[in-house]
């Protein structure tokens, strides 16, 4: 429909582009389907077992969203990060 715009998107050449399940998402985890950084996933008290929360950082701010924790997301994640 509209071209991307190629500001809005991270380096690929430093990024390995991989599916991983909501519960092991890290913080700085990119997701080039929406466009937001993963702030920090977690399990809270009030959180529905099977579920995880997830903070992320969007061009207007920051939402929690509530998912799976055995969704299969597409990430773009550093190489170099071993944590």
């Amino acid at each position: 429909m509209f071209p991307k715009d190629p500001s809005n998107e991270p380096p690929t050449a430093s990024g390995c582009k991989q599916r991983v399940q909501a519960q092991h998402l890290r913080q700085g985890d990119y997701l080039p389907a929406t466009r937001n950084t993963v702030v920090s996933v977690s399990r809270g008290i009030r959180t529905p077992s099977g579920k995880v929360e997830v903070t992320l950082a969007t061009s207007l701010g920051m939402r929690v969203s509530v998912w799976g924790a055995r969704t299969e997301i597409s990430i773009e994640r550093e190489a170099n990060r071993k944590d």
